[in-house]
């Protein structure tokens, strides 16, 4: 039997995202004029799809549930909230401007190796890919009518894109996900398969 595709999709550009601080506890920020177009932007792409999702699972955090309505109403699905895909853990630095910690030794070590360094007092990246690559895989075997989209965060989302692509966390900057960005993961009933970003909202949204 044809097993669905699944669709990682990163929250539509917040507040958090311009004013560049760090945001892990919910609700969180919610998405500016732009960050809207660009959750429009990636339901279009997913609503345009053969085979549209048939299942709708988000981040508890606002931003990330915010991304998730436009394809919630076009396709008359509900929102799934699950906590497995909120935001990084981000400990101490929670709330704070990046700014503000770009010269903390602790902030380079992360920034370096976010495996060996997570934030103080936060979590590693593999502890992220295993939340939501566990998530993935316990949804994937049970469901079979139709892909699935899934709305999370940068770093879960690149977190779990370097374990299927067998790389360590320190090669973070190996992928990157714009706000409103679209990973394919493929499912075979066996395991996920890393199969790249498939749509980047237009920069002038």
């Amino acid at each position: 039997m044809h097993q669905p595709d699944i669709y990682l999709i990163r929250h539509g550009e917040s507040r958090a995202n311009v004013e560049g601080r760090f945001s892990s506890l919910p609700p969180g920020p919610g998405l500016t004029a732009r960050g809207r177009r660009q959750a429009l932007s990636a339901a279009a792409w997913l609503g345009a799809l053969a085979a549209p999702p048939a299942r709708i699972i988000a981040s508890p955090l606002l931003r990330a549930r915010q991304t998730a309505r436009p394809l919630a109403r076009a396709l008359a699905l509900p929102i799934e909230i699950s906590p497995e895909l909120r935001e990084t853990e981000l400990g101490a630095w929670d709330g704070q401007l990046i700014r503000d910690l770009a010269a903390s030794p602790a902030m380079a070590a992360w920034r370096t190796d976010p495996d060996a360094c997570p934030p103080p007092g936060g979590e590693t990246f593999q502890r992220m890919a295993d939340r939501i690559l566990g998530l993935i895989r316990r949804e994937a075997s049970a469901h079979v009518r139709g892909p699935l989209a899934v709305f999370s965060h940068l770093d879960p989302i690149v977190a779990a894109c370097l374990h299927l692509a067998g790389l360590p966390a320190s090669e973070r900057d190996a992928f990157f996900v714009p706000c409103g960005g679209i990973v394919r993961i493929g499912w075979d009933q066996r395991d996920l398969r890393f199969l790249g970003v498939v749509h980047s909202p237009p920069e002038d949204l």
